[in-house]
């Protein structure tokens, strides 16, 4: 029996997820991590869609993308196909670089997007073993476009911060760092 499909609308939102078979690393370097955004950027020129945020790991990643014009399922089989090609060209790799297809879930209101996205942005720091003390020094996350006015091409951080109001960019710091400052 096949899989079900995914739910898919022009517009939908989704936290996707995609881990390291065996949990190996899918990044070995920084190039890697640029390359990843590079050809994301890539595949957004090719087939547009939202990056609403994102974080690297080192086993993984987390996305909260939001679909204009073609289901989540293309975008993230053109992406990772790019970049499987890609890390088992650069490292003589065969064989299987993610563990299972992507995990998408679906995020359906404006509590779930603040939720998904403070989870993601916390990820380097809530690990066993922490990647950076200060999110906020994290390289390989959206969080700092959700703080100040740099801009990206690929991440689009307004629709989550339009959902606090006024002085969004201070609230959201807060709303994030809240959940820390309570885990201490």
């Amino acid at each position: 029996m096949g899989r079900r499909p995914r739910v898919w609308y022009p517009g939908a939102i989704y936290h996707v997820i995609c881990r390291g078979n065996h949990r190996l690393n899918i990044y070995r370097d920084d190039e890697d991590r640029r390359i990843f955004l590079h050809i994301l950027r890539e595949i957004q020129v090719e087939m547009p869609f939202k990056v609403l945020c994102y974080c690297l790991m080192t086993n993984h990643f987390h996305m909260i993308i939001e679909t204009i014009d073609h289901s989540i399922t293309k975008i993230m089989t053109k992406f990772n196909w790019r970049y499987v090609t890609y890390f088992n060209k650069k490292y003589k790799f065969t064989g299987r670089l993610y563990q299972d297809r992507f995990t998408a879930k679906l995020i359906e209101n404006d509590a779930q997007l603040l939720e998904n996205s403070r989870y993601i942005h916390l990820n380097p720091v809530n690990t066993k073993i922490p990647l950076c003390e200060n999110i906020a020094d994290y390289l390989w996350s959206s969080y700092n476009y959700f703080l100040n006015d740099k801009v990206d091409a690929l991440v689009e951080p307004d629709k989550i911060l339009k959902i606090l109001g006024p002085n969004a960019k201070v609230k959201y710091k807060e709303y994030v760092e809240a959940i820390r400052r309570q885990d201490n």
